[in-house]
């Protein structure tokens, strides 16, 4: 017969080993609540007509270059760079909202810029892909969507701007008005 104290460290030593064992599956999800893994990719559109493109999938940018032909040079964001972008997307409510948005209704707008960014994301992640499109041509009152999409943007455009793949593309002859 088995004594009671032997069960109890038997009970003990099965739950550790769960405990263990759970910790070391990546934890992607967990009801809303996301964990940054890196594991993303995603394709990213901006600038006039969105015609700017990072893609994370052929590790690829493509510059617009206005009147001339869009210039394609190869471009990678490092894993540490996805899980800065993929925090982002997770603080944002992006892997769990249907309605984030930049765009308002026309009660709201306070003006109309010209030219302006369009802005189109695709993001996989864990078999799960999302897409989200806004642009920047009208002007509203803030909302933290708004926000959130800004800094987004922000933040993505100025990892690639600040690769050298990138600066050593040539500047386009010729702009938007």
């Amino acid at each position: 017969m088995t004594s009671i104290s032997t069960l109890w460290r038997a009970a003990i030593l099965t739950c550790l080993v769960a405990i263990i064992a759970a910790a070391t599956i990546p934890q992607t999800k967990t009801g809303s609540t996301y964990s940054v893994t890196g594991n993303l990719k995603l394709i990213f559109h901006f600038g006039v007509g969105g015609k700017n493109i990072l893609n994370t999938y052929n590790e690829t940018f493509t510059k617009d270059m206005v009147i001339d032909p869009p210039i394609t040079t190869n471009l990678v964001l490092t894993r540490e760079e996805l899980k800065i972008i993929e925090k982002k997307l997770i603080e944002m409510g992006f892997f769990t909202r249907s309605d984030i948005t930049h765009n308002r209704g026309p009660g709201d707008i306070f003006g109309i810029q010209t030219p302006y960014s369009s802005f189109y994301l695709q993001v996989e992640r864990n078999d799960e892909v999302r897409e989200l499109r806004w642009t920047d041509e009208y002007t509203f009152p803030e909302t933290s969507d708004m926000r959130n999409l800004d800094q987004l943007s922000y933040l993505i455009i100025k990892m690639v701007i600040e690769k050298p793949e990138y600066k050593s593309l040539p500047e386009p002859r010729s702009g938007y008005l």
